[in-house]
């Protein structure tokens, strides 16, 4: 494939894929709920601080915050002032947020296991690492370029 062909592949590929909503397969929320809902689950062991969310989910806190309004609303998770320190809220899932986040995580689960179903293994791992590869590649370009671009234009 010539690199002008490959190029052109790449980025239809990265608009297709961009264009594919798997929280379409989740109900009654968006896609940023999910992220915010997974990571106060899957860290409910942990207290957790609204900047240390947002660091987990790669938000800003004030998006984080606004999020977790609408959780709250939803019945999914709790906000609780820290014992000795009110000034700190820490997030806590519900009952209810731990069955629609399993429920969640089930269907995203599922679909992937149609879209792989005819794929080798050794495919499917493979395509993995190679995405990745060019991934760790696109940022660090990416982080060059604009480094260069910051020197040029302080």
């Amino acid at each position: 494939m010539e690199p002008t062909e490959r190029e052109r592949r790449m980025h239809e590929s990265m608009h297709r894929m961009k264009n594919i909503r798997l929280c379409d397969l989740i109900t009654d929320m968006t896609s940023a709920e999910f992220r915010l809902l997974f990571a106060i689950v899957d860290h409910a062991a942990e207290t957790r601080k609204i900047s240390e969310l947002a660091e987990l989910v790669g938000m800003q806190p004030a998006a984080v915050s606004r999020l977790m309004n609408s959780l709250e609303e939803k019945g999914l998770i709790e906000r609780r002032s820290r014992a000795g320190n009110r000034r700190v809220t820490d997030v806590y899932p519900t009952d209810l947020g731990r069955e629609v986040n399993e429920r969640n995580k089930q269907a995203v689960h599922d679909y992937w296991t149609e879209v792989f179903e005819n794929i080798p293994t050794e495919d499917a791992d493979r395509l993995i690492v190679i995405w990745d590869e060019i991934m760790d590649s696109m940022e660090r370009v990416l982080e060059r370029r604009t480094r260069n671009q910051e020197e040029i234009c302080p």
